[in-house]
Order: C-alpha cells, then sequence, then structure tokens
C-alpha cells in the first residue's frame, strides 16, 4: 500500500467512526428486547470509570469465555 493509498484509508475510517458517533449520540434510547432487562445505573458506572480511567479489563476471562463459547 502506498503512503498515499494508506492515508486514504485511515481518513476513510475517521469518517466512519465520526460517523458511528454522531449516529450513537443522536439517539438516546436503545431498544431492549422485553426478555432482557437494562440497567440504566450499571451503564452510567461503567461510563465513568472507563472516561476515569479506572475501569479495569480482565484479558484473560475475556480469552477464556471465547474459548468456553468457540467449544460450544
Amino acid at each position: 500500500m502506498t503512503p498515499t493509498e494508506s492515508t486514504t484509508a485511515l481518513a476513510d475510517n475517521v469518517t466512519d467512526i465520526a460517523a458511528a458517533r454522531q449516529a450513537r449520540s443522536s439517539s438516546d434510547t436503545v431498544d431492549v428486547p422485553k426478555n432482557r432487562r437494562f440497567d440504566k445505573e450499571k451503564v452510567a458506572r461503567l461510563k465513568a470509570a472507563i472516561a476515569d480511567g479506572s475501569y479495569k479489563i480482565d484479558a484473560s476471562s475475556i480469552a477464556n469465555k471465547f474459548i468456553e463459547h468457540e467449544r460450544n
């Protein structure tokens, strides 16, 4: 890939991200199936933890769940 092609691909990706963010922020509501519970307070806590940098990701747990999912 040439530098020009690389720059163009990157610009397209940034545009896609910007469009996704705009779509996400334009809608404050989420359709949740009736059999699922949506916990607004939990979402708010998670957003705050991510924003302030205190949210820790357990990569080992995530990897184990992927493996378990693939085995089933």
